[in-house]
């Protein structure tokens, strides 16, 4: 699981929205809880990477640093800061803040549900 998981973080770092795609169940579902955007069913959950996520958000200079990783019988919960400079709009995280070319940070928990051996 978290081999997959991992190649799914990386499909969406790269902006390559079909292998982030390919990493899913045919039913996927993503939910941002902070702002409650994301998508459900295969067109929502890409619909969302393909307009706010998927080479739209992971900069240049951004940095991903683990914090903490634990692994269930089939599910992956990863903590994680990003760290990046704010040049770009980040609707989905910080809706109606404009870029400010400052350094920032965001702490991010991501729950991984599995179904056999797709996200």
């Amino acid at each position: 699981m978290v081999e997959v998981f991992q190649h799914h973080v990386a499909a969406e770092t790269q902006g390559d929205l079909d292998t982030t795609m390919a990493t899913m169940t045919d039913l996927p579902h993503l939910n941002q809880v902070l702002t409650l955007a994301g998508g459900v069913g295969a067109r929502g959950v890409r619909a969302f990477y393909r307009d706010h996520l998927v080479g739209n958000f992971f900069p240049p200079d951004g940095v991903m640093r683990d914090v903490s990783r634990t692994v269930g019988a089939n599910q992956v919960v990863e903590e994680s800061v990003i760290s990046f400079t704010h040049k770009t709009t980040i609707d989905w995280r910080l809706p109606g803040v404009a870029p400010t070319g400052r350094r920032g940070e965001m702490a991010v928990a991501v729950i991984v549900g599995f179904d056999n051996d797709k996200i």
